[in-house]
């Protein structure tokens, strides 16, 4: 490197010497190459870290050159060739410049390019005119000289004003190597040039020395700038994913509050609606039983509309009080052995005459399954297989049927709802338990909020059972709900 300026001139700029106190010249160019063969061998292991940052391929060419040049100059025969000469030149040059530009990429500097480009055509024809002997001896020396000592200020300026590292400590190690190895190299330089080559071996072996161990120590900032940084925004990822936790965490309780008082507002609310309704359907019952209703068949017909809207209303309360009641978890079950076959045949019966009105059989058959008790708890079952049946009326066609199935299989019973109403449509299956999902039928003249569905399925998971669907759309629906044999 420019740094291995000797006793003896042997080239334009380059200065030779046998011997020094204890390590001849050669020898410390042996331990520079030495020294930046790990530290390449380091980058390499870092980029393979580290693929991320930039500036790696720059900073990688700044080791491989140095240490090539490095390399070129541990043979006197070698280095003395005129194109091994003023090829290592233009390798130490290059490598101060890639010094430079690993600096502004990895910084973030915004730096001209047309000037990068412009240092870049200097050095190419610094190195070129070196092989012609009319050009002035001091001009090709100071020429990349010159260019050697702006990299290195242009550098350690740019580390020293770049705040991106947490750790500064090792920002400040890299400057004050890079300003000692600029400032060593001028002086050496300085000295040589003045006394035309005629220093001491001690000297000049020791600003060797010096310079190699300080540009070791470069190598050796950058890797501890690059891990830092590394390390920082490692610290950064864990901070931000554990305030992300800790927002979500704080989301999640403040959601689960709010649900809460939600619900339980919604189960008041129900509660206070129902006894009104209560009272207003009763009594419309009475004034149509009333002796000499049949005197007045208008006044009988309104009586019927506030009876039929009383229980279109209790009815949509009712599903509000169980939503409520189990998004809070105060849904309980009792279970006890329960004849199937008398429940389905009791269910059937219920929902009769709501499916006469709509002009709907409602159909039931057994499979000859006689005497089957199941452990459940018969009132829940009843308002699954109620919202089933209910659903399948609402949305059945005139004329249609609705039939309600009992099999058995090895352990379990399953009781099948099945219609040939309007059906589900496939892309809508998924949604059609979920609360106030309707599966796209809010348009069509039919009361529901959505609700009974998802409370199906939710009083079947608490009672052991399972519940499922398959239909076709335009065609029916097959519900079932199967339940544990114990």
């Amino acid at each position: 490197m420019f740094a291995s300026c000797n006793l003896t001139k042997i080239t334009s700029y380059d200065y030779d010497c046998t011997g020094a106190m204890f390590l001849d010249i050669y020898t410390l160019r042996w331990v520079a190459v030495v020294f930046y063969a790990v530290f390449f061998v380091l980058m390499l292991l870092l980029w393979r870290r580290n693929l991320d940052y930039k500036g790696w391929r720059f900073w990688m060419g700044f080791t491989v050159l140095i240490t090539v040049e490095a390399a070129l100059s541990v043979d006197p025969a070698i280095r003395t060739h005129p194109i091994i000469t003023y090829f290592g030149n233009a390798m130490t040059v290059f490598g101060y410049y890639f010094l430079l530009i690993g600096c502004i990429r990895f910084t973030g500097t915004k730096f001209p390019k047309k000037i990068l480009w412009a240092l870049a055509g200097i050095i190419v024809l610094t190195s070129t005119v070196g092989y012609l002997e009319a050009v002035p001896r001091g001009l090709r020396i100071w020429g990349n000289i010159s260019f050697i000592v702006v990299a290195l200020a242009l550098s350690l300026t740019i580390i020293a004003h770049w705040r991106g590292v947490k750790y500064p400590i090792v920002r400040y190690f890299l400057v004050f190597w890079m300003a000692t190895h600029l400032v060593a190299f001028v002086i050496r330089v300085a000295v040589a040039l003045s006394a035309n080559g005629d220093v001491s071996a001690f000297y000049n072996s020791w600003t060797l020395l010096f310079l190699v161990s300080s540009n070791a120590f470069i190598l050796m900032g950058i890797h501890l700038l690059v891990t830092g940084r590394r390390r920082e925004q490692l610290e950064q990822e864990i901070t931000g994913r554990l305030e992300a936790e800790v927002s979500a965490v704080k989301a999640m309780e403040m959601a689960d509050v709010a649900n809460e008082a939600k619900s339980r507002f919604l189960a008041n609310m129900s509660h206070e609606l129902r006894t009104p309704l209560n009272a207003i359907i009763g009594f419309a019952d009475i004034l149509k039983k009333h002796e000499g209703a049949e005197k007045h068949p208008d006044t009988t017909e309104y009586l019927t509309y506030i009876q039929s809207s009383g229980d279109t209303l209790l009815r949509l309360v009712n599903d509000v009080l169980d939503f409520a009641s189990y998004e809070v978890g105060e849904v309980q079950v009792h279970p006890v052995k329960t004849d199937i076959v008398a429940l389905s045949e009791e269910i059937v019966r219920m929902y009769k005459p709501l499916a006469k009105n709509r002009q709907i059989d409602v159909q039931y058959v057994d499979h000859g399954i006689v005497d089957v008790e199941v452990e459940i708890d018969p009132l829940r079952l009843k308002q699954v297989i109620g919202n089933l049946i209910t659903n399948a009326i609402k949305y059945g066609r005139q004329g249609g049927y609705v039939r309600l199935e009992l099999k058995q299989e090895k352990n379990k019973i399953l009781l099948y709802v099945i219609d040939n109403g309007i059906g589900i449509s496939e892309e809508k299956i998924d949604e059609i338990f979920k609360p106030f999902n309707r599966a796209g039928k809010e348009a069509l003249a039919i009361d529901g909020m959505g609700l009974g569905l998802s409370i199906s399925r939710y009083l079947a998971r608490v009672m052991n059972c399972e519940i499922g669907v398959k239909s076709i759309h335009d065609r029916g629906s097959e519900f079932w709900v199967s339940m544990p044999l114990k």
